[in-house]
């Protein structure tokens, strides 16, 4: 780690990959002198970040950029290569797998600290806190069923993009009970469902390795994410963990390694404490890999002029890597950002911008924009513009947000591109935004209640133009 300082304008730090990025900000805040500039950049290659950097008051004008727009690659979690995965010589594992791809799977035994940080036990293979419904709550189902709550999953980075996790039915298919699925009439029959084939009575299931996502509650605009107890061969049927699955709901099963077929698609098996992948196209030893396991958010900044400038975000879990709520004039730009379980960007503040950056595979919103007052007549000024989004609300739990959620009053999307939304692409909340020249297409995939730009509010909401898209 080298420092200098330029015409006693900017102190710059230079950060290596392996070095402490919470040791630069340290640094930075101790040396800078008042009123300069404190720019971290960082050198090409794999930065393991795993450190919540808060920027409160006293940091305004703080850089963090690449050395090269886009080689920096930012990871949250553990970063590893192609050469890691090894040929499966694990029989049982061999066994499982579709005859098809058995020469052709590798396997990654994942770290000890990693497993216990986030393959404890099979429960808590998905973890976070489920999104309950207000009417969960008041029946008490939220206090019966603690031990059922699954929300969130382990993210997979190969190369620039996230790799999905093995499914059934295989992608753009569903599975819909209808009354004739639901099996017997015991206290358990509304958990147990049939599924046409009996596909899940040949799999070999390992505690609960396997979760359903989808609209589980009937409702077609909040998916959920639940446990499979197993297959009921009495019944010949799947076993939920919940008591109730709505008639009608569309679902499908995941983390079944007896399903991966298809390059890219991988799966976590317990049992051996083992990542199953299907190498994608161009894979190689060198290609790098990420498995996302940090939580907290990487960038908390409530200070002014803040930046971050040409670096990648190569998969992050729970919270988004970018946040602010009390941020002010702070520059996102050319950044890149896939594998996001959460949002990848929330600012709540005046006069931020978002530009010129990418985001694809993202489970839940990408941005969220808020600030300024409406009662007050006083503008956020904060705009995204000249941004793609690509595979955006994918996997997410709850109801539903946008890839863009524009609230506060006085703010503005225009000039972006989003495509293969699964749900709502622009989400207006708030009053006086403007949403103008972007271009919306192959969005409101999934979700029922939905639409490529939707406003909704209450009585104060008003004044929002939306042109030109």
């Amino acid at each position: 780690m080298t420092m200098l300082a330029a015409a006693l304008a900017v102190l710059t730090i230079d950060l290596k990959p392996g070095e402490d990025i919470g040791a630069a900000v340290a640094r930075a805040r101790k040396e800078r002198q008042t009123g300069e500039r404190a720019e971290i950049v960082f050198a090409d290659g794999v930065h393991t970040w795993e450190t919540e950097i808060v920027l409160g008051a006293a940091d305004s004008n703080f850089t963090f950029r690449a050395a090269h727009p886009g080689k920096a690659r930012i990871v949250p979690g553990v970063a590893f290569t192609g050469a890691d995965f090894r040929p499966i010589r694990d029989t049982a594992l061999l066994g499982r797998l579709d005859p098809a791809v058995r020469g052709k799977a590798l396997a990654w035994e994942v770290p000890a600290a990693a497993r216990t940080n986030f393959f404890p036990n099979a429960l808590s293979c998905f973890t976070g806190l489920f999104q309950y419904y207000a009417y969960e709550y008041r029946s008490g189902w939220l206090a019966t069923h603690q031990l059922n709550r699954v929300s969130k999953m382990p993210l997979l980075t190969v190369g620039e993009r996230e790799m999905q996790i093995a499914r059934y039915p295989n992608v753009g298919d569903w599975l819909w009970p209808e009354k004739e699925d639901y099996a017997g009439v015991s206290a358990r029959s509304n958990r147990l469902i049939r599924v046409a084939g009996n596909c899940p009575g040949k799999w070999k299931w390992n505690g609960a390795d396997v979760y359903a996502h989808g609209y589980l509650r009937g409702c077609g605009y909040a998916p959920d994410h639940m446990r499979v107890l197993g297959w009921d061969a009495a019944s010949n049927a799947v076993e939920f963990a919940a008591k109730k699955i709505a008639q009608g709901s569309r679902y499908y099963f995941l983390n079944v390694l007896e399903e991966i077929d298809a390059p890219g698609e991988w799966c976590y098996d317990s049992a051996s404490g083992c990542i199953v992948l299907y190498p994608p196209e161009g894979f190689g030893k060198a290609t790098p890999c990420s498995l996302a396991t940090f939580r907290g958010h990487l960038l908390d900044m409530n200070a002014e002029g803040t930046e971050v400038k040409g670096l990648v975000f190569a998969g992050k879990c729970t919270h988004a890597p970018i946040r602010g709520e009390k941020s002010v004039g702070a520059t996102i730009e050319g950044c890149s950002f896939f594998g996001i379980e959460h949002y990848a960007i929330y600012l709540n503040g005046r006069r931020n911008a978002i530009r010129n950056c990418d985001f694809r595979d993202v489970h839940a919103g990408a941005v969220v924009i808020k600030g300024g007052s409406a009662k007050a007549d006083a503008p956020g000024s904060n705009v995204v513009e000249n941004c793609r989004f690509e595979r955006i609300c994918t996997l997410r739990t709850g109801c539903s947000s946008g890839a863009v959620s524009l609230m506060g009053y006085g703010n503005a999307v225009r000039h972006c591109e989003l495509h293969d939304i699964d749900e709502i692409g622009i989400l207006n909340t708030g009053a006086g935004n403007l949403i103008e020249y972007n271009r919306l297409y192959d969005i409101s995939r999934e979700f029922s209640d939905s639409a490529a730009v939707y406003a909704i509010g209450h009585v104060d909401v008003y004044g929002t133009v939306i042109r030109y898209n």
